[in-house]
């Protein structure tokens, strides 16, 4: 029997082309838009005008806050503040920067490794919240 189908030709065919070129378009765009939101993040931080979103929007302080002054202080070489504003800072730091970077595949981090990694990451920012909300000294 004779197929009246035409074959997919993955070299030739413009709707394989088309795809292509969209997918790749769109890895662009997001690429794009991850490093301007950072480099806005940034620019805010250093110009004092970000505030935690959370904060302002519902008036409670979440696990991240302090992340932000934290690094801050430590730009500035004072550790002591750093730590006091958010214990976790060393560690969330690298974190955040390893998912951007493997978010715009710069780096490729296994699965396995993310999940586990962020899953214990989440633990321990959520024990650090309690214990924060306990001996009241969220900042």
């Amino acid at each position: 029997m004779i197929s009246v189908r035409p074959a997919l030709d993955k070299s030739g065919s413009f709707f394989y082309t088309f795809i292509v070129m969209y997918t790749k378009k769109k890895e662009m765009v997001r690429k794009t838009v991850v490093i301007l939101a950072v480099v806005v993040m940034i620019f805010l931080l250093i110009k004092g005008y970000y505030t935690c979103p959370v904060r302002f929007l519902f008036g409670y302080k979440c696990p991240f806050c302090g992340i932000c002054r934290a690094v801050m202080s430590a730009f500035k070489g004072d550790m002591k503040s750093a730590f006091y504003y958010h214990p976790l800072w060393p560690v969330i730091v690298p974190v955040f920067i390893l998912e951007i970077l493997d978010g715009l595949k710069v780096i490729r981090i296994p699965k396995k490794v993310n999940d586990i990694g962020l899953c214990i990451g989440a633990v321990a920012m959520i024990v650090c919240y309690i214990v924060r909300i306990m001996t009241d000294t969220l900042v």
